[in-house]
């Protein structure tokens, strides 16, 4: 592309309007002539199309501080070279006037011109209105539709024999209307009287003359007694109390059940509980108290454990809120009775087969590590880990409570109140003084962590209750 120059030392305003490029001159257009810079702006999408009609013209672009020159339809930045023809290298800028009359060009701290700013040009002429587009052909207007036919008049004629009347609409009888015949007048009704019985005992009631019952007088009531609601220990629900007599438990939950608990006793014969399998809630109707369940396998077992209380029973570390988690803790004794009814004490046999149906694996005295009691029963593996609780345990012992079993570690006492140990009294006995019981351990490092055993504790230990059903049928 060629190059198109401003020789060093001419004014600004006597540059050329004609370009010659001479081919000797390697590709550079020398400027002889000049009649000025045209304008000035401020970048170079200023500039505006090059086209014949301004061929020639000189611009400056602020942004840039470089001269354009339009020619070939181009604008071409121009360079500054010394006389010699080589290039001057020489950096221009523009300074504005101090009478903001135009601006001075300074190339290589020379002044070299100056370009004032051109006058308001006049306004252009007005353009030619276009010529108006042809209307378009009006559509043909749709047919006009026939009149419909007039109506016809009806009239109501009434019959010769004023059984009805005749309609006529124009000169055509469309039908006949007859009048509806007069019903049977009903029988007169009888007056009835209540005539007091000789005895006083009620009234004898008289229609006509005919007698057509007594009404004897009723038994007066007793009198009335005042109810009231008293919350439940373990703020499941309240007691209904009238006069000194408690007649009922109310329940929370979705709705309300009233349960007589007047027949139900520690040690009653009765039916004292509800099973609702649909909801797996067992309700102890001796209390009141529900009690979540879960089905694994062929047994049916309470997910919480029992906290009916008896005498001597006791809650962990003796304070009341362990037990609305934990349940409480029995005897031996205690636990053979504690169950409601239609849900009993499970013995070892019934552990060991949920041990089992939960992934452990039994193992006999000869089998077991020296560490572990003689007499103790084991189901190793995954037993314990699947039925203990997914909290509560601490970090090392949780379980995943896979079934819903949900053994919390409720601890046990022996004097002392001991944690992190999950038991249930089962009905067996290991000899006089003591008998056996379901464990999962926490983090007792003497027995695996994941174990669950059965194994012999003193009768007169606290350990708590887990009950199962009597029969897996509802």
């Amino acid at each position: 592309m060629a190059n198109f120059i401003i020789r060093h030392g001419l004014p600004l305003l006597s540059f050329i309007a004609v370009v010659a490029c001479v081919t000797a001159c390697d590709g550079t257009t020398n400027v002889t002539e000049n009649s000025g810079v045209n304008t000035i702006v401020s970048a170079y999408t200023e500039l505006g199309q090059c086209s014949a009609l301004n061929e020639g013209d000189v611009i400056f672009v602020k942004d840039s501080s470089a001269l354009y020159f339009c020619v070939d339809s181009v604008w071409k930045v121009m360079s500054v070279v010394s006389d010699s023809g080589r290039k001057a290298h020489v950096s221009c800028s523009m300074e504005e006037l101090s009478d903001v009359a135009g601006y001075k060009m300074v190339c290589g701290g020379d002044s070299i011109g100056v370009v004032y700013n051109g006058e308001k040009g006049d306004d252009g002429s007005t353009g030619l209105r276009g010529k108006k587009g042809d209307k378009g052909d009006k559509g043909d207007k749709g047919d006009k539709g026939s009149n419909g036919k007039d109506g016809k008049s009806c009239t109501a004629v009434a019959l010769a024999d004023s059984s009805g009347y005749k309609i006529v609409c124009g000169l055509d009888s469309v039908g006949v209307v007859l009048n509806g015949l007069k019903g049977d007048k009903g029988d007169d009704g009888k007056s009835c009287t209540a005539e007091i019985l000789d005895d006083s005992t009620g009234f004898k009631i008289v229609c006509g003359t005919d007698s057509v019952g007594v009404v004897l007088n009723g038994q007066d009531g007793s009198e009335g007694k005042s109810c009231n609601a008293e919350a439940l220990a373990d703020s499941t629900g309240y007691k209904i109390v009238c006069g000194d007599d408690s007649v009922g438990v109310v329940l929370h939950g979705n709705g309300y059940e009233i349960f007589d608990v007047t027949a139900c006793s520690e040690n009653s014969e009765d039916d004292c509980s509800v099973y609702n399998p649909k909801s797996n809630i067992l309700t102890d109707l001796r209390d009141g108290k529900t009690y979540k369940t879960v089905a694994i396998g062929d047994q049916v077992w309470m997910a919480e454990n029992m906290n009916f209380e008896v005498n001597g029973s006791i809650c962990f570390d003796e304070d009341l809120a362990n037990c609305l988690v934990y349940g409480r803790l029995y005897t031996f004794d205690q636990a053979q009775s504690v169950c409601p009814a239609g849900w009993h004490l499970p013995d070892s046999t019934e552990y060991m087969t949920l041990f089992l149906y939960a992934g452990g694996k039994e193992f006999k005295t000869a089998d077991l590590p020296e560490t572990f009691p003689a007499d103790m029963v084991v189901a190793l593996d995954v037993a314990g880990k699947m039925l203990k609780s997914r909290t509560g345990w601490g970090n090392v012992a949780y379980g995943v409570d896979a079934f819903g079993f949900n053994a919390l570690p409720g601890g046990f006492y022996n004097g002392i109140f001991t944690a992190s140990e999950a038991s249930f009294w089962t009905k067996t006995k290991e000899s006089s003084s003591m008998g056996y019981a379901a464990s999962f351990v926490g983090d007792n490092l003497i027995y695996p962590i994941d174990g669950a055993f059965l194994e012999p504790f003193s009768s007169d230990d606290g350990i708590s209750v887990r009950c199962l059903k009597d029969s897996v049928n509802p």
